[in-house]
């Protein structure tokens, strides 16, 4: 289902349950507020809390709309402050309850649509690793070895779309099989096929797992470089004490004065 429709379904009776509630405030209005602002100066009072319909449209448009809500709450609250528990109830209950639980309601509406979406789709990307290796597992035993996963890569039209997508190369495939292969058998089944391949779905993401893999290396030369380095340097320092010895320090005292 569209989830546009969904989240414009929960909107729509998020709107009726509004217009009940707000409709059951404007009873109390009509029976509560309006004999207490018959004798009101404010004509607007009067004719906000005459009837169901005026009390509906004066919460809708302060409450909902927020538009002038001191209009008709400010002279009513004055003339009778008891009214101000109805006013202010009414107020607090719609829009800080009631409009917030439809926000909730139409978020949560959305987030369950996106995640079932996402559901069908991880189903399908299954359904389609396990066809590319059915396809690819020459034999039909269920294992993979690494020669007849070189062979699917080069062959099969849906695997080297796949392999192109996350971006591998031909030089990567043997760093690919050695993450499929947990147990270091050298054989990949189905689900450890699909598992590594569906991990590094989004683009760019399998650069980023293999350049994990390879830190190691990445260390070890660092190591390796700082330690040359260092060892140059040691030499270095030891040539530069070895002139200065050399040097007679009467003869440099002599050319400094």
């Amino acid at each position: 289902e569209n989830i546009l429709m969904v989240c414009m379904k929960d909107l729509f009776w998020s709107w009726c349950l509004s217009f009940l509630i707000m409709t059951a405030f404007a009873f109390l209005f009509v029976e509560i507020i309006h004999p207490l602002s018959m004798d009101s100066p404010c004509e607007r009072c009067q004719l906000a809390t005459s009837s169901v319909m005026g009390a509906n449209l004066f919460l809708f448009q302060t409450v909902v709309v927020g538009d002038n809500w001191g209009e008709v709450a400010i002279p009513l609250i004055t003339k009778s402050p008891g009214t101000a528990l109805l006013i202010v109830g009414a107020y607090v209950s719609i829009a800080f309850g009631l409009l917030n639980l439809i926000i909730a309601v139409v978020v949560g509406s959305f987030k369950d649509c996106q995640r079932a979406e996402e559901a069908g789709e991880l189903e399908a990307d299954e359904t389609s690793l396990r066809k590319i290796f059915k396809e690819i597992d020459v034999q039909g035993d269920g294992k993979l070895n690494y020669e007849h996963f070189l062979e699917g890569a080069a062959k099969n039209a849906d695997f080297k779309d796949r392999l192109g997508l996350l971006n591998i190369k031909q030089d990567d495939l043997r760093d690919l099989f050695q993450q499929m292969d947990m147990d270091g058998r050298q054989l990949v089944n189905a689900r450890e096929f699909s598992r590594v391949l569906r991990s590094c779905s989004r683009p760019g993401k399998y650069d980023m797992v293999r350049c994990i893999l390879r830190q190691e290396d990445l260390a070890v030369a660092i190591d390796t470089g700082f330690s040359r380095l260092t060892d140059r340097m040691d030499y270095l320092s030891a040539k530069v004490d070895e002139v200065l010895a050399k040097i007679d320090p009467q003869a440099m005292n002599r050319e400094v004065m």
